[in-house]
Parts: structure tokens; C-alpha cells; sequence
């Protein structure tokens, strides 16, 4: 019986032959053998016979993360926002258009979004039309030209606004499917505070929180689920927010950072302690924010997000396409 793109769903079913990426095998819970093409870096995908299905693959693509904020200016220190997840697109069991598409005979450009430096966004990943942008970096301390995070995919946490004032986190760009960055508010009469969370794909970034005095940096928000690669797979999550400052307002001393959405994202930097914590390179999570200015005293760096990934599958077996009903 014919279905959409004259596919002829025969006896004799004729799988597709592709090359690119890294390749592996695995068999569903149905009995359905896939084979799995992971674009770790831009690439193309070269199909050598269309087969039975004329070139029906399924996909995720995901963007790459956005960098921690960093301040990288004087005269003061403050926290720095976690970046955000890139964009997670596809992925899923091939019922949504995002989930699969057709591609031609021959070489299909494979883009993969590099992870975005401190203050700086997330790079876009495409395959097949599908486009995924990066996260929004973190914001840092200072004027609201930088401590409001950045928008992306997901945007990117707050930097540590002024004393009364209130950072917000990074929108979500218009067509992604992420989340916005969180938030720090600093009340009246005090000087410290910490930096928001990242947006991941999954869920809002923490906002900066504690005791009055003694602000810790929001969390990353969580990262999205795909089984496409046969096992489930978190990715895209947020970066942390730095803890705050010691100060003369601080209390009993420095904030505690956000840590990274899912495990994978990047943890913020604490002061005087310890540097913020890459995220999980490919999957396309945010990074984590600085604290301080780079070089001076007390201060910690951020750290970049993660680079983004591209997976391509396609079935070695008798297969129906879901959207063929």
C-alpha cells in the first residue's frame, strides 16, 4: 500500500545506507533495529541508497549552551549568571514534525553549535531545515546593559544587580522551546548577592535565594529527555549562578553557587573557593557563572557552555513511519 512520498510499504523492505558521524546498532522494545549517526561536530550526512523508506529519518538536534557570565570590568565584584541550555528540537518518537524528516541522495549539511564563551551566546545547530539556536549567556555585575541575562533557546541567568534593585533572567527567543533564565533581587540596604540560574530545556532557572544577607546563586534548570540514541539521554540543561561575595554586609561569609541543571549543566563559581564547573560537553547545557573580576583577588572564573549535538537514526528493519497512521 502506498502511503505519503510513495512509499510502498512492501514484504521486502530495503533499509537506507548513510555514512557520517559515529555509528552504532541497537533494537527497540518493538523488534525495530535502528542505526544511529551522532554528529559530536559539523559534518554532512551522506546517503548512498534512499531505500525502501526514500529517506525517512528521525533527528534531534540541539543547540549549543551559553557561556557563564563573567565580569571582565572594575571597580567592583559581584556574582555572574549561569548560561542557558540550547535549543532542544527533535528527539522524540517520530509523531511530531520535528521528530523526522526526508532526506535527498547524496550529502546533507550537519551544523553542530558551539558552545558559547563567557558572556557570549550559544552557536546554532541545523540538519535537514531544522534549526536549533543556542542558549543566552549569564549576565554579571553592574549597570542593566550587563546584568540582566541574555535571551537564547533558554536565556541565561541574572548577574548581581545593585543594592534594591532587581536582575532578571534572559527571555526565551521567539520559536524555541526553552525556558527564561532566573532572577536575583537584592533588598534595601544590602550590597551582595548571587547570580540566577540558566533556562534549560525542561524548566525555569533557579532564582538567586537565602538569607537576607548571604545569597546563594540559583540552580540551572533541568535538562530534556530523548531516547533516540536507545537509552535515555538528559540534555540541554542550564548553568549555575555564583554564590555571592564576602562583603561587609554578608554576614557569616559567601553564598553558596547554583549547581547545573540534570548533573550536566555548568555549576557557578564560589568566592575565594573554587572556579565554576564546565558542563557535559554535546550536550548543549550552559555553563557556569564567574564571580569577580578575572585576576583580582578572591575571584573565580566562569565557564564556557557546552557545544551542541546532532543524532540521526533511521530503521535496518521492517518499520512504519507513525505519521503514515
Amino acid at each position: 500500500m502506498a502511503g505519503v512520498h510513495g512509499i510502498m510499504l512492501a514484504a521486502n523492505f530495503q533499509h537506507m545506507l548513510a555514512s557520517g558521524g559515529t555509528t552504532f546498532d541497537f533494537t527497540d522494545g518493538d523488534g525495530v533495529t535502528w542505526r544511529v549517526h551522532v554528529f559530536n561536530d559539523s559534518a554532512a550526512f551522506n546517503v548512498s541508497r534512499l531505500g525502501t523508506l526514500r529517506g525517512y529519518v528521525q533527528r534531534l538536534v540541539v543547540g549549543g549552551g551559553g557561556g557563564g557570565g563573567w565580569q571582565n570590568f572594575k571597580p567592583s565584584a559581584g556574582a555572574c549568571g549561569g548560561g542557558g541550555a540550547g535549543d532542544h528540537r527533535g528527539g522524540g518518537d517520530g509523531t511530531v514534525a520535528d521528530d523526522y524528516c526526508y532526506v535527498s541522495f547524496g550529502e546533507s549539511a550537519v551544523v553542530v553549535g558551539a558552545g558559547g564563551a563567557l558572556n557570549q551566546n550559544g552557536g546554532q545547530s541545523s540538519f535537514a531545515g531544522l534549526i536549533a539556536i543556542g542558549g543566552g549567556c549569564g549576565g554579571a555585575y553592574g549597570s542593566p546593559a550587563t546584568y540582566n541575562g541574555r535571551a537564547g533557546a533558554s536565556g541565561g541567568g541574572s548577574g548581581q544587580p545593585g543594592t534594591a534593585m532587581t536582575a532578571f533572567g534572559g527571555a526565551v527567543t521567539a520559536g524555541a522551546k526553552g525556558y527564561m533564565g532566573g532572577m536575583c533581587k537584592i533588598p534595601a540596604g544590602k550590597e551582595t548577592g548571587g547570580g540566577g540560574g540558566g533556562g534549560g530545556a525542561g524548566g525555569k532557572g533557579g532564582d538567586a535565594h537565602g538569607a537576607i544577607s548571604v545569597i546563594n546563586g540559583g540552580n540551572g534548570g533541568p535538562g530534556k529527555v530523548s531516547s533516540i540514541t536507545g537509552t535515555a539521554v538528559i540534555r540541554a540543561a542550564g548553568g549555575g549562578g555564583a554564590g555571592c561575595n564576602r562583603s561587609s554586609d554578608s554576614g557569616t561569609g559567601n553564598g553558596e553557587p547554583g549547581l547545573g541543571g540534570s548533573g550536566i549543566g555548568g555549576n557557578g563559581a564560589k568566592w575565594e573557593n573554587y572556579d565554576a564547573t564546565a558542563p557535559v560537553e554535546n550536550t548543549g547545557s550552559g555553563g557556569g557563572g564567574a564571580n569577580g573580576v578575572k585576576g583580582t583577588s578572591g575571584a573565580r572564573d566562569g565557564t564556557p557552555g557546552a557545544k551542541g549535538v546532532v543524532v540521526v537514526r533511521y530503521p535496518l528493519t521492517r518499520y512504519r513511519p507513525p505519521h503514515l497512521g
